[in-house]
């Protein structure tokens, strides 16, 4: 049994809202690792929405573009589970990610890939990627659909 319409278009609508959520996080990571004093609730608040003005076009862009073609093709060889999901949308996350800081930041990618600063870019596309696919799935209710054979036609011959 397929989840619903409905369903699949609301996580359409409301998986890429996980996205600035998810970016401060990881930057909240990265800068409690290097030794700066963990954020407020208030200061993760007004940082995440601030974020979600720049990351919330790009998510819903992305998820277009990327996601749609990629949630119909695994779907048609029938590989729309949870742990193929996840490693295509991170795969799309950075190269989204990728795509973005190459139209709009073309001084950034002369040093990025020198220092290292680049692989921290494009796993947090990765992760953020991976955020929305998990949000998909289960708001979609895609992880009701179970495709598996009846238990007793496991031994039968056609």
């Amino acid at each position: 049994m397929r989840p619903p319409a409905l369903r699949t278009i609301l996580a359409f609508w409301v998986s890429p809202l996980v996205a600035p959520i998810l970016y401060t996080l990881v930057e909240t990571f990265f800068a409690v690792s290097s030794g700066t004093p963990l954020l407020s609730v208030g200061e993760f608040v007004v940082q995440s929405a601030a974020v979600s003005i720049y990351i919330l076009p790009v998510s819903y862009l992305g998820l277009l573009i990327f996601g749609l073609p990629s949630l119909v093709c695994l779907d048609m060889f029938g590989q729309l589970n949870l742990p193929w999901l996840v490693v295509v949308a991170a795969v799309e996350g950075a190269i989204v990610v990728f795509l973005y800081l190459s139209a709009f930041m073309d001084l950034f990618w002369a040093d990025a890939f020198q220092d290292g600063s680049a692989a921290l870019f494009l796993g947090t596309g990765a992760a953020i990627a991976t955020g929305m696919a998990v949000a998909f799935w289960f708001i979609s209710g895609h992880h009701r659909d179970v495709r598996r054979e009846p238990a007793n036609s496991a031994g039968k011959r056609a």
